[in-house]
């Protein structure tokens, strides 16, 4: 009985469970609520040592958690012995959890089939068929090739800054305005479909890449059209010039007889508050209005938008004119 009593939830056990819970949530959409394992005091001395374990149900199937209590690294191949002796009290499913492994360790296991789980990075359940890095890469070959909004938005301020530190969710959600666990989401995908490297240090995920043009080249592909609609507008004020009147500032194509600006989504919704009214054409409009997925103004310089979101926006415009200053623009860009 003492020996049940030593694994009360400790405050950092505690707050694994519940980026545990958050992450089923998140990713799966699923509620998962996690209970003390009663036998585990029936375990040898040495694994209650390592570990504190707790029951859940996984899509109405019981399950084990084996949660490390420490960062310490312990080998996959003794992971699994652990396993094997684990199995001789609860026949049933096991998943270990940590808060960090690292690549190398993580193939091994994968390897090994031993399921494991480290909140907000990775999830890998074969017996449920899940993995969470094959879940996005299935998720972008399948209909939708493109990166979410965040993501994107991610990979666009990675693109434009000026400084070369990794990046960290937490770097990211402040500098664009997101959430912390919506910037955490982005990561799953950004390591889902391989663009850069994320590793754990202490605490934190970082995201590294080789140089910009990596960058770009590889993740050019799962990025979308930063437009999400277009209008035509006779008053307002958008500060960040887009289309073709943004081409014109990198290239020698002359801007159109309509100006272009952009807004992201949450202006545009401030805008409609205040009354704008939308035109059916463009016959009486001032300007040409792009409403965009993320917001415009995180990456404008001198109110020009940023070119590789202008990339992304004319990169389909059939007009040769516009195809070859897009190319001219660039071309002028310095990696």
């Amino acid at each position: 009985m003492l020996l049940c009593k030593k694994w009360l939830l400790t405050v950092d056990m505690d707050t694994l469970l519940t980026k545990l819970q958050r992450y089923f949530h998140d990713v799966l959409n699923v509620s998962v609520e996690v209970h003390p394992w009663t036998r585990a005091c029936e375990l040898s001395f040495f694994l209650i040592d390592l570990y504190e374990f707790y029951e859940f149900s996984f899509f109405d199937t019981p399950c084990l958690l084996m949660v490390a209590k420490s960062d310490a690294v312990v080998t996959p191949l003794n992971i699994c012995k652990h396993v094997e002796q684990i199995h001789k009290v609860w026949h049933g499913f096991i998943v270990y959890v940590q808060s960090t492994i690292s690549f190398y360790n993580r193939k091994r296991l994968i390897e090994r089939h031993l399921p494991f789980i480290v909140p907000g990075n990775q999830m890998y359940v074969p017996q449920f068929g899940l993995d969470l890095r094959e879940h996005f890469r299935k998720l972008l070959s399948k209909g939708d090739k493109s990166l979410s909004p965040a993501t994107q938005a991610g990979v666009i301020y990675a693109l434009v800054r000026e400084t070369g530190e990794d990046l960290t969710p937490s770097t990211l959600a402040k500098q664009l305005g997101y959430t912390p666990m919506t910037m955490t989401r982005a990561f799953d995908e950004l390591e889902g479909i391989e663009i850069g490297e994320i590793c754990r240090v202490g605490k934190e995920r970082r995201w590294s890449f080789p140089n910009k043009k990596a960058l770009w080249d590889n993740a050019k592909i799962f990025l979308r059209n930063p437009v999400k609609k277009r209008i035509y507008l006779r008053r307002g004020h958008p500060n960040v010039v887009a289309g073709i009147s943004a081409l014109s500032k990198f290239s020698t194509i002359s801007p159109p007889p309509l100006p272009v600006f952009a807004v992201g989504c949450k202006g545009y919704e401030e805008w409609k508050r205040q009354g704008i009214e939308e035109l059916p054409t463009s016959d009486d409009a001032h300007y040409e209005l792009e409403i965009w997925h993320y917001e415009p103004e995180l990456f404008e310089k001198n109110g020009v938008s940023d070119p590789f979101s202008l990339y992304l926006s004319l990169e389909t415009n059939k007009d040769e004119r516009v195809a070859a200053a897009v190319d001219e623009m660039m071309e002028k860009i310095t990696w």
